[in-house]
């Protein structure tokens, strides 16, 4: 009886730290939106290329990034990068990009889609460059992407100018020179 008590007073706990937690996540997010203003991105749904374009998807309350789905079933034979498709084009407004980075998930079965930017002025379709590298021990030659399938995520940034001058000299650091590895773990 006595455990029967605890475990309900657990779960109430539980619940309520959740609850609290999504509070203080959305109070957040609203003073971010009100400090800096929301990043607003038009998208265009492509669907005039016989595809089922999806809009971004915010999976979790806590996620940064905004999975991409495929418009359309693609293979993407071993060691040959290939192009998905999305289906959609947006518009990044000016001073924000747009990073697409991989999915964890996808990477562990062995397809990597790789790293891009989307730039403010770039208005075509959203793709997605990936690469089946197989898994070690494995015959498998190839990796089917289907329709629907979450293929990669967009984070939003805010984009800084940089000024660049010409130096005889760059100040001294610690660290130096030293690039891969020289921190003695690569």
């Amino acid at each position: 009886m006595t455990d029967m008590i605890a475990d309900a007073i657990d779960d109430i706990i539980n619940e309520l730290t959740l609850n609290i937690m999504e509070q203080v996540d959305r109070k957040y997010h609203q003073i971010i939106d009100e400090l800096c203003g929301p990043c607003k991105v038009k998208v265009k749904l492509l669907n005039d290329t016989g595809t089922n374009a999806q809009l971004p998807n915010h999976m979790s309350l806590g996620a940064s990034g905004y999975d991409i789905y495929a418009s359309r079933r693609t293979i993407v034979a071993k060691d040959v990068p290939a192009l998905i498709h999305t289906g959609i084009a947006i518009e990044v407004p000016p001073g924000w990009e747009a990073q697409c980075r991989p999915r964890s998930g996808l990477a562990k079965n062995g397809l990597w889609t790789l790293w891009g930017t989307v730039d403010s002025d770039y208005r075509g379709e959203l793709m997605v460059c990936a690469v089946f590298l197989g898994l070690p021990g494995s015959t498998v030659t190839e990796y089917t992407i289907c329709r629907g399938d979450r293929i990669a995520q967009l984070v939003f940034n805010r984009v800084n100018r940089a000024e660049f001058t010409i130096s005889d000299e760059l100040s001294i650091t610690e660290r130096g020179t030293g690039g891969y590895g020289s921190t003695g773990k690569l």
